[in-house]
């Protein structure tokens, strides 16, 4: 069940949620008195003076602008306006905002309106340490945030209560969903995903990253049905959001349990790219700070690209781009083939034109003493289906001593031949003095598909790709004989 986090407050959390939704979002009543707050009236007057009422320019605080706007208001929109910033404010971490801060926030709101703020539950610690990350835009643009509740509200309380009941209780989630996401800005808002966890906490996961929710469907949606997955580049939210419950569910039958969570292992490391982002950063650095050494310099090929959706299209018929000329003419990743043949991985080049183009860089300084090349899965499922699991990744490094002779600013790096070592720069053969496969991932990181009759350990594929690829380095001082030689011909 989604309502498990794995930590024990969640319980306190989801408990003023719940009465917050009991009280407040489907009835008109208050979280923190026993008066009617929460009525259409007092929710249209604090929207006329927060929306249509902006005050400009950084030089203020949300808090000391929020506070000349209700100026004037009546003492029961005041306390709404209190009651709707602990609603924002419940869901951050305690290490983005503290219990102690959220307090404070919510107290000298209510306060505004001459009364001091009663002892609830519902306030306590355990009840304001959230329950995940909100991000940066949630913290800083809570001008947004607030406003985009004010509109939700303001639409839900004007409906009939009829079709609020109807949208409460059938097909549940997915209908209040519908309706929630044609409310302008919604797939701009976080709170947008606060809102609908709190309301749903049952169904919906606690990620309000629309980036995280991207990243988990391209990363799993291999384990749904064909006609179970979201379509398109960039389909809609609330795509996403059924696309990981069913995810969910498969994971409960998977590991017999509900207390599961999308940011715990065992789940977390098969969609979190962030792991493999911080292994390549580490690893960069700290090739940069050897080569620094020699007066050289590291050369990543596709390291601005974070996903291979901000490269050329791929084709999952072929395991490959989808215009492999216009992809290989600068590629930014080395896609592979993996396959399980009987109970054994293989790694293979895929039989397309280009393959062994493996990466180009900026070797116009004369200065390139490494390059790394990302490489990708395309792990084949069944016959012209292939699944590209950008989770998983290695690098594939080469270095030059000498520096490599100065190139352009996208020279290739071509016809790599996985079984002899051999690689092309500039039309010629390039020798290296040191080349290495580099995992980015734990070894027991497993991808799993229906169509597969075992999961595939990130161990088994290193071994395959290490098996794939030979790399053949000179010596450094044969190297630099032949870079004599060359120069001394060209003469």
């Amino acid at each position: 069940m989604s309502r498990w986090i794995g930590e024990d407050h969640i319980g306190a959390v989801l408990g003023a949620s719940d009465a917050w939704r009991a009280r407040c979002f489907l009835a008109d009543g208050s979280l923190f008195s026993d008066e009617a707050v929460w009525t259409l009236d007092n929710i249209q007057d604090l929207k006329e003076r927060f929306l249509g009422n902006p005050i400009e320019g950084t030089e203020r605080t949300f808090f000391e602008k929020l506070r000349e706007q209700l100026e004037d208001a009546p003492n029961q929109v005041i306390r709404l306006a209190a009651e709707m910033v602990w609603l924002l404010v419940l869901f951050p971490i305690a290490r983005a905002t503290r219990p102690e801060t959220k307090r404070a926030q919510i107290k000298e709101v209510w306060e505004w309106s001459g009364t001091d703020l009663p002892e609830t539950p519902f306030l306590s610690n355990d009840a304001l340490k959230g329950v995940g990350h909100p991000g940066t835009a949630y913290l800083t643009r809570r001008y947004e945030q607030f406003g985009f509740i004010l509109e939700v509200i303001t639409k839900w309380k004007a409906l009939p209560s009829a079709e609020r009941n109807e949208l409460m209780a059938t097909d549940v989630p997915w209908r209040f969903i519908a309706w929630l996401d044609d409310i302008e800005n919604a797939d701009r808002r976080p709170v947008r995903n606060a809102i609908l966890y709190f309301l749903f906490p049952g169904h919906l996961e606690r990620n309000l990253s629309n980036d995280h929710r991207r990243q988990i469907v391209d990363a799993l949606k291999h384990r749904l049905p064909e006609e179970r997955r979201p379509r398109g580049r960039n389909p809609p939210l609330r795509e996403l959001d059924h696309a990981i419950s069913d995810l969910r569910r498969g994971f409960e039958e998977e590991f017999g349990t509900k207390e599961l969570d999308f940011y715990r292992p065992p789940i977390h490391a098969q969609w979190f790219t962030g792991i493999r982002d911080k292994a390549r950063t580490a690893i960069g650095a700290e090739l940069k700070r050897v080569l620094s050494a020699y007066d050289l310099e590291l050369r990543q090929c596709g390291s601005k690209k974070k996903t291979l959706k901000s490269c050329k299209p791929v084709d999952e018929t072929t395991g490959f781009w989808g215009n492999p000329a216009d992809a290989t003419n600068k590629p930014l990743r080395w896609l592979l083939h993996l396959e399980l043949d009987e109970d054994r991985v293989i790694a293979r080049v895929p039989d397309q034109h280009g393959a062994r183009r493996i990466a180009f860089a900026n070797t116009a300084q004369g200065t390139s003493g490494a390059i790394t090349t990302r490489i990708v899965p395309a792990i084949k499922l069944q016959e012209n289906k292939f699944v590209f699991y950008e989770t998983w990744e290695w690098l594939l490094l080469h270095c030059f001593l000498p520096a490599l002779p100065a190139g352009s600013s996208g020279q290739l790096f071509d016809e790599f031949d996985e079984t002899t070592g051999k690689l092309n720069y500039m039309g010629r053969g390039q020798d290296y003095v040191a080349a290495g496969l580099i995992t980015l991932q734990e070894d027991d990181n497993e991808f799993v598909a229906a169509e597969l009759p075992r999961g595939i350990k990130y161990s088994e594929a290193t071994e395959a790709i290490a098996a794939l690829i030979h790399v053949a380095p000179a010596h450094p001082a044969s190297t630099a004989r032949r870079e004599e030689g060359l120069q001394g011909d060209a003469g």
